[in-house]
């Protein structure tokens, strides 16, 4: 994070671009806010910081968290009354929301990356309940086809008769059974 840092501090200094205090130095109230304006080197890393503090603002998702955040990082820095205690407070603020940037980008990922994850189990699913359904249908289809068959094969089937055999009286049996035993075949 810090060679980040100082290489942009390097790159801006070498383009030759000036970079302004990130506030009116016209409304300067404070020794911070004074040396901020008259040091290029200052002010060229508050100016790294409001960039950086905008892109953290672009990044969360809780801006008044991060402002009130901001106030009282500025009550901190505006006890400094030494260049150097400045140059820390200003750079260490850049690394910390240069962090804050970073675990932010990294939570949007999470929740998307969930979101995803989401999604694709609802469409998974959603396809196993209409394999389930076409399953279904099909053995519905099976079952009907088969009681079809069934019904076909039945109505081709020869008719059995369903008559009843002739009953003869009982006399009748008996005068049968009484030639059988007169019979001469039968010893």
């Amino acid at each position: 994070m810090f060679v980040r840092f100082a290489a942009g501090l390097l790159l801006a200094a070498l383009s030759g671009h000036s970079i302004a205090a990130s506030f009116d130095c016209t409304k300067a109230s404070n020794f911070a806010e004074k040396q901020i304006c008259r040091d290029g080197y200052l002010s060229t890393v508050d100016g790294v910081l409001a960039r950086t503090y905008k892109e953290a603002m672009a990044a969360t998702d809780q801006p008044e968290a991060l402002r009130q955040s901001q106030r009282e990082w500025l009550t901190i820095r505006n006890q400094c009354t030494t260049q150097k205690c400045l140059d820390k407070a200003l750079g260490g603020r850049i690394q910390s929301l240069e962090a804050f940037i970073s675990a932010e980008k990294k939570k949007a990922y999470e929740r998307a990356h969930a979101q995803r994850i989401a999604e694709l189990r609802a469409q998974e699913a959603e396809r196993t309940r209409q394999q389930e359904a076409a399953f279904a249908r099909q053995e519905q289809e099976r079952q009907l086809r088969t009681q079809a068959a069934q019904q076909a094969a039945l109505a081709q089937r020869p008719a059995v008769s369903t008559q009843v055999a002739p009953s003869y009286p009982a006399a009748t049996v008996q005068q049968v059974q009484g030639q059988q035993s007169e019979s001469p075949l039968v010893s």
